[in-house]
């Protein structure tokens, strides 16, 4: 994603690390509605997509306040990534990278690089890339979750059966 919360610590972090316990929720409350909103809906779509499966949780809500970007996760965000930091990890088998938002995938030299199956959604089955709307309730509404989780499946069944 473009941003990063206005906060020194994340601000100065040129690293990738987890989480803490409480982490998600102080982010949150120090900066603010629109980043308990990225993870609320991150945390929605992970658990939506692996619903089917044998899951420890037994809400979203649970799983971001418990496993969401934390020690044990195999999930990552990135926070104002660049493209030369974006473009050394495309092609690698074991990840997929979602960049949300049109402007910002636009900003990395990556939208004419995708395929458009809609106004909101592109893939480029190679680089392992998504590009989807940004994580906010207005922009990744529950039915685009959704079709985010299907495409992600259909997309790429090795890295979805590794994820279950």
């Amino acid at each position: 994603m473009e941003s990063t919360p206005n906060i020194d610590k994340y601000l100065e972090q040129s690293t990738c690390r987890f989480i803490e316990l409480d982490e998600i929720n102080a982010i949150g409350q120090q900066a603010g509605n629109g980043w308990r909103k990225v993870f609320n809906v991150y945390a929605k779509f992970i658990y939506e997509l692996s619903i089917h499966e044998a899951h420890p949780f037994k809400s979203w809500q649970q799983f971001r306040d418990k496993q969401l970007l934390q020690a044990g996760s195999s999930l990552c965000l990135w926070l104002s990534c660049s493209a030369e930091q974006l473009n050394s990890n495309l092609n690698k088998s074991n990840s997929i990278h979602i960049v949300m938002g049109k402007g910002y995938a636009s900003k990395l030299s990556l939208a004419e690089q995708c395929f458009w199956l809609s106004e909101d959604f592109a893939i480029n089955s190679k680089q392992h890339l998504i590009i989807c709307p940004y994580f906010d309730y207005r922009q990744l509404t529950n039915e685009k979750i959704t079709y985010l989780c299907q495409l992600l499946k259909q997309s790429f069944p090795d890295f979805y059966k590794a994820l279950s």
